[in-house]
């Protein structure tokens, strides 16, 4: 919304259960774990489960003016310290590389991967490792291209922590890219 015009949704305008009903959801009382133990939340759920993954990738290809929204919402979960918080946004960022592999990768994990924040490192390495559990294509070319980045030690460092990860399906390629990696070290 621009903040210069009043807004065109109210912020307070409906109830609750006609938003839930509009959007074909339910209220419904979850244990959530936290570093004190299960907590239980008033959680909200989509009748369809699938529904989560089309609305996001409708608005991710869809509504390309979303994107900036969309990213910068990302990247302050991206900094939480909650771990649970910093999985889901990897897992979001999972689903927007299976729908746009590109896109994903050049306003979200790449700038992930090339900080010099440790946890923004880690949601990329989770991101990558997702997206190819789900089915996206070049995820292993994409770790194999940054094993062997000699400018930046920082994608190399994603690329092992990944390979960590996907290397048990992959154990000749995983081994072949963190010995070329553990060569440049030297």
């Amino acid at each position: 919304q621009n903040r210069s015009l009043a807004a065109e949704i109210p912020v307070f305008g409906t109830h609750i259960g006609k938003r839930l009903q509009l959007a074909r959801a339910r209220l419904a009382e979850g244990e959530e774990n936290t570093e004190w133990g299960p907590v239980t939340q008033t959680k909200a759920a989509f009748h369809d489960e699938r529904a989560s993954l089309v609305l996001l990738r409708e608005v991710w290809t869809g509504h390309p003016s979303a994107r900036p929204a969309l990213i910068q919402w990302l990247r302050r979960l991206a900094d939480d310290g909650r771990p649970l918080v910093r999985t889901r946004a990897a897992s979001t960022v999972a689903v927007l590389a299976r729908t746009d592999l590109p896109s994903a990768m050049a306003l979200v994990i790449e700038p992930w991967a090339t900080s010099n924040r440790f946890r923004h490192r880690l949601v990329a390495v989770n991101s990558l490792t997702l997206a190819h559990h789900i089915g996206t294509p070049n995820v292993p070319r994409i770790l194999d291209a940054w094993s062997e980045a000699t400018e930046d030690r920082r994608l190399r460092w994603v690329a092992v922590r990944a390979y960590a990860l996907i290397g048990p399906e992959r154990p000749g390629q995983a081994l072949t890219a963190l010995r070329a990696a553990a060569r440049e070290l030297y």
